[in-house]
């Protein structure tokens, strides 16, 4: 396996996992931006007692980010 399909198999498993997490999260928010030479969508779910910000570009998952350990504080 060379560098761009290890990068390829990466980018599809984190976005496996971060529609997984939104389908099973409850979204709490969800901002969309955009001009002519990019698309950006930020959201933030609330799953398993935590949040996670999930950071869209053009279509590709690039950051999925624990922001908050624990809801039950």
């Amino acid at each position: 396996m060379n560098v761009m399909e290890r990068m390829e198999v990466k980018d599809a498993l984190r976005a496996k996992l971060a529609d997984w997490i939104m389908q099973h999260g409850r979204v709490l928010e969800q901002r969309a931006n955009s001009n002519e030479y990019v698309g950006i969508i930020w959201t933030q779910v609330a799953w398993r007692n935590c949040i996670y910000e999930i950071l869209d570009v053009d279509g590709a998952v690039c950051r999925i980010d624990k922001v908050d350990a624990d809801l039950t504080e």
